[in-house]
């Protein structure tokens, strides 16, 4: 037995003691592995251009020992194995030598002819014959004579061939021949492929699996029609809509295979529905408005028919408002047209300036095929306007038209370009129920362009106009303001409209702001921007333009983005500079 004598007098560590044996562990990690990198052996591919010896260093792997032994079969190894690449490159004939000499592997390759298509035989039998698709993609993407042969490329083709004519339809295709003959000694290769497409298949019974929603509604959803024939395009589009419907929890639309019968395939919907009531809070933060809270409440199915129903409310300081909603999917095609009534109770509020609005309405919405939201409205509203203690009330029935969309587009693996659009026809007269007569016309466009993945430029453009006799009498909610965290930087909420004698702004008939901003990111989920913001808002066209400038950060973070700025105004202004701050959307 061995006894440890403990030495009681000793000093405790001290955070320097800790630091020292922190660098000192991180000394030898770093060292250790900066040995080990050192003592791996490297690769020196020569022979070939630089572009294919990179390429071909990718299928190179390390060696699982250093000892001799463990070297020499890894260099063997790499011999093998780029000797296959370079066969399933199409040069069979390709030599590969290596040396080994002071830790590196110099590899020296010698290619040789190229083996090259000298025949190409691809036919299609059955009715696929005549599918204009199939015959589409022989024509583009078949392998032709005096090609060099790719094996990978070869493989692709004849796989997608078979996998095309299965989404068409053609169940029953199969190769009756798929044969390549590849002689190393005159370099030549021979293709024949021979499909049988048999028979295009039809849809048959379409079946869900729902009994709380009706068949009718449903079956509604469906894009195509029992006895058409069969594209699996199709079928994705229904089960996509079905998922975005806001009805289902899980969703599973396919091809019952197994009952297939007279070249008809039964089309099996399962799903599961979601849980009928969801509620949602959002929290946010915004210069202008100081905290915000935004809620809903939704009943994503009120009955058989798929009728839905929600209350949504907006918090601030500056803003409160309230609303309610009855959507109802309208026919033929829920997916993209409804009909909504709509009910609420909107409080803003600005220094001196309320504005406190009730209406009720109705609006037909639908999205046409290339993503265009179109809204067409009547709405009646009743405002009471309060400038320093002096009110104002308007009755109004407004029709309006508006249509909005987002869209991004892919440029290149890296770049993209996100713009939106938000176009506004509104209009009341006295005639028809109202208290005087207006036009008003809105447009907001914006735009982020990523020119590479650390550059990206921002833009905006707003455009307003009011068109009437009587603006004194126009409600404050319907006029144009200018200036803040989402309009103008550098200057307050509202501060670049018209004002009246106490500094109040009431708004004006007009309305252009433009905003550019450079981003750079540091990060994925941070970036450093300059920005410059211009516009105006006034009772002519000819008003003074404002301008602001500044920097700020954007991180985008797991809440949502929040964005900090310092702006200030330019050209002679004397304002002092000011923060945007906004988190969240």
């Amino acid at each position: 037995m061995i006894y440890v004598k403990a030495n009681t007098n000793y000093l405790a560590p001290t955070v320097r003691d800790w630091f020292r044996a922190l660098l000192v562990l991180l000394v030898i990690t770093f060292s250790h592995s900066a040995l080990t990198a050192e003592d791996q052996p490297k690769v020196k591919i020569e022979g070939v251009s630089k572009i294919l010896a990179v390429k071909l260093g990718q299928y190179v792997q390390e060696p699982s020992s250093q000892s001799p032994s463990g070297l020499r079969y890894w260099q063997r190894s790499v011999q093998q194995r780029l000797t296959q690449v370079l066969a399933a490159l199409g040069y069979d004939s390709a030599r590969v030598e290596s040396q080994l000499i002071d830790n590196e592997l110099n590899v020296n390759l010698t290619l040789g002819p190229a083996t090259t298509y000298g025949k190409v035989e691809i036919k299609i039998l059955g009715e696929g014959a005549k599918e204009g698709i199939l015959k589409t993609y022989v024509a583009s993407s078949a392998p032709l004579v005096g090609e060099q042969l790719v094996h990978a490329d070869y493989e692709g083709f004849k796989a997608d061939l078979l996998s095309i004519a299965l989404t068409l339809g053609y169940f029953d295709a199969a190769y009756e021949s798929h044969r390549l003959a590849v002689s190393r000694k005159t370099h030549n290769a021979e293709i024949t492929l021979i499909l049988n497409s048999g028979v295009r298949y039809r849809y048959g019974s379409i079946n869900f699996d729902q009994s709380e929603l009706s068949q009718e509604f449903l079956h509604r959803w469906v894009p195509f029609q029992e006895g058409e024939l069969y594209d699996s395009s199709n079928v994705d589009t229904l089960a996509g809509d079905l998922r975005d419907s806001g009805y289902f929890g899980n969703v599973r639309v396919r091809a019952d295979l197994d009952n297939a019968n007279n070249g008809t395939v039964p089309i099996q919907i399962e799903s599961t529905l979601r849980e009928p009531h969801s509620a949602t809070v959002g929290i946010g933060y915004g210069s202008d408005s100081g905290p915000r809270i935004r809620g809903s409440i939704t009943r994503h199915y009120v009955n058989q028919h798929g009728h839905s129903a929600g209350v949504e409310t907006i918090l601030s300081a500056t803003n409160q408002e309230l609303s309610t909603y009855y959507s109802l999917p309208h026919h033929p095609d829920p997916a993209n047209h409804y009909l909504q009534l709509d009910a609420g109770v909107a409080n803003d509020i600005d220094d001196d300036v309320k504005s406190l609005r009730y209406t009720i309405g109705a609006s037909h919405r639908r999205i046409d095929k290339r993503d265009w939201l179109q809204t067409y409205s009547l709405k009646y509203q009743h405002e009471i306007s309060e400038i320093d203690n002096s009110r104002m009330r308007t009755q109004l029935l407004i029709p309006s038209i508006g249509m909005s969309r987002e869209r991004t587009k892919q440029l290149t693996d890296w770049g993209t370009f996100k713009y939106s659009v938000d176009a506004q026809l509104s209009m009341a007269r006295e005639e028809i129920l109202s208290d005087l007569s207006f036009e008003r016309y809105y447009l907001r466009l914006g735009s982020s362009q990523a020119f590479s993945p650390e550059h990206l430029l921002h833009t905006r453009l707003e455009l307003g106009r009011l068109e009437t006799e009587n603006f004194s009498d126009i409600p404050l909610s319907l006029r144009f303001y200018a200036g803040g965290d989402d309009s103008i930087r550098g200057f307050g909420r509202r501060e670049v409209s018209p004002q009246d004698a106490d500094g109040n702004a009431i708004g004006g008939r007009y309305l252009s702001t433009i905003s550019l901003e450079y981003e750079y990111r540091v990060r994925a989920s941070l970036g450093i921007a300059l920005f410059v913001d211009a516009g105006r808002a006034g009772f002519s066209e000819l008003d003074p333009i404002a301008y602001g400038g500044g920097f700020g950060v954007r991180w985008y973070s797991p809440v949502g983005p929040i964005k900090l700025y310092l702006g200030a105004p330019l050209k002679g202004d004397e304002k002092s500079p000011r923060f945007h701050l906004s988190v969240g959307n």
